[in-house]
């Protein structure tokens, strides 16, 4: 259960630094591949979670969050053409200037190229419309000591990049492995996520090895 517990635990993190950098509403459509972002969404202190099964009208309600509050609604959904059901409102946001995060779940890499069925290549899946995107690392992949700051920092230069001079959308592919499911000593308790939060002019984000 490493993989899971180092993907719940990188979620986790992500989303607390989040809500220290002025997140207050995550917008989830859910779906098998998403599930550690959707739970985690929904267990993490400060943000409330809202479920839209449609994404396209999940997306258009994110947005209207994000406008009426002036800080950046979250938006979270499966692998796959789900994804592209974003792409309207992500269009809208980039034209109107509001502060967006869309994070889409994703298969890893070796489950890429497979020809499954519904599965699309969600590398800068929506073009020049978003102010940055990023591919998030297998949290598995990193070490624990580094994962602990990394994720915070990952999360405050997404939320930096959505409010910046120049406000608008942001993409986060985030590739899952398998298990998908929590692991058995989930939810972590508080204190395991306990810390400074990087404030959103933090850029500094160290690469992952």
């Amino acid at each position: 259960m490493r993989a899971a517990s180092a993907t719940y635990d990188a979620v986790g993190r992500f989303f607390a630094a989040a809500v220290g950098n002025g997140v207050r509403h995550v917008v989830v459509s859910p779906g098998s591949r998403s599930t550690a972002l959707a739970l985690c969404a929904e267990e993490t202190a400060g943000l409330r979670t809202w479920i839209r099964i449609d994404e396209r009208a999940a997306a258009f309600f994110a947005l209207g969050l994000a406008r009426a509050g002036g800080a950046p609604a979250f938006l979270v959904c499966t692998s796959g053409t789900a994804a592209a059901n974003y792409l309207p409102a992500v269009v809208e946001a980039h034209f109107a200037g509001v502060p967006l995060v869309v994070l889409t779940a994703d298969r890893p890499p070796e489950l890429r190229d497979w020809g499954a069925g519904q599965t699309i290549d969600q590398s800068r899946l929506y073009g020049r419309h978003v102010r940055w995107f990023a591919e998030a690392p297998i949290a598995a992949e990193l070490s624990p000591e580094f994962a602990a700051r990394w994720w915070p920092r990952f999360a405050a230069r997404a939320v930096a990049h959505s409010v910046g001079a120049d406000p608008g959308p942001v993409h986060i592919d985030w590739p899952l492995r398998e298990p998908l499911e929590p692991p058995p000593d989930w939810p972590a308790a508080p204190s395991a996520l306990a810390g400074a939060v990087p404030s959103p002019a933090d850029d500094g984000t160290p690469a992952p090895p």
